[in-house]
């Protein structure tokens, strides 16, 4: 029960590898805002945990709207009162087909935008309005799953790639600027992640193109993996000392 007492907001939290995030917070004793844009399947999500004995709630939120962050963290503060962890893993999936971008000069500004929108601001405005509750208690982790696309870079993902690698300099600039405020921030620089949208990629042998290959590792992280990464990170086991 590392995280009794504890709140958890998790984005994404009506897709596998989200939901599991949610649950094992939940299991070991946080509550839980369970934010996502399928209220049917965020609903069941925040149902089974409670169905469990846990708390949660579903909060139906797109991260690419500013105003939709905003009232999901009043949410989640009007039904928990506090706010200790955030894990964004809402992440534009459209790049997982080979349609979903294009280079540079054919990518229409409106694609390269909506991946934008979801992949950092909306980790901005998770920022912005989640990181005040975490001063007022006096501590906080602040968690975002980004990929190894960031540097490996694939052909033809420009917003893609964009978005993670400022992904990036976004959890250094936060970890610089609030860690004397005893606030962590860490990013995942995941590889591939076997989850219900990627396994049809992963496991049609036809799928073998560059951009397949760029985000490849020998063996893809399940969505227990990268929760029980997460959960580490945002343990006590992972502070430079004890509570921060």
């Amino acid at each position: 029960m590392r995280f009794q007492n504890k709140v958890a907001i998790v984005t994404g939290a009506t897709r596998e590898a989200g939901i599991t995030i949610a649950r094992r917070f939940a299991a070991e004793g946080a509550a839980v805002a369970c934010l996502g844009r399928t209220e049917k399947r965020g609903e069941a999500a925040a149902k089974s945990i409670r169905d469990a004995g846990g708390r949660a709630i579903f909060i139906r939120t797109d991260v690419s709207r500013e105003d939709s962050v905003r009232a999901a963290v009043a949410g989640t503060l009007d039904a928990f009162g506090r706010i200790d962890i955030v894990v964004n893993h809402a992440a534009a999936q459209d790049v997982l087909r080979d349609t979903g971008e294009s280079r540079v000069t054919e990518e229409p500004t409106a694609v390269f935008d909506s991946i934008l929108k979801v992949n950092l601001y909306g980790v901005f405005w998770m920022a912005k309005y989640a990181l005040p509750a975490m001063i007022r208690n006096g501590a906080g982790v602040f968690l975002s799953v980004s990929s190894v696309n960031s540097v490996r870079v694939p052909p033809s993902m420009p917003a893609y790639v964009a978005s993670k690698a400022g992904l990036e300099g976004l959890t250094r600039q936060i970890a610089n600027d609030y860690g004397a405020e005893r606030i962590r921030a860490n990013a995942i620089g995941l590889g591939s992640l076997y989850h219900e949208m990627s396994a049809a990629i992963l496991d049609d042998p036809r799928q073998s193109g560059p951009r397949k290959q760029a985000s490849m590792v020998a063996d893809p992280a399940t969505p227990d993996e990268l929760a029980g990464l997460l959960m580490f990170l945002a343990s006590d086991e992972a502070a430079t000392s004890p509570g921060q």
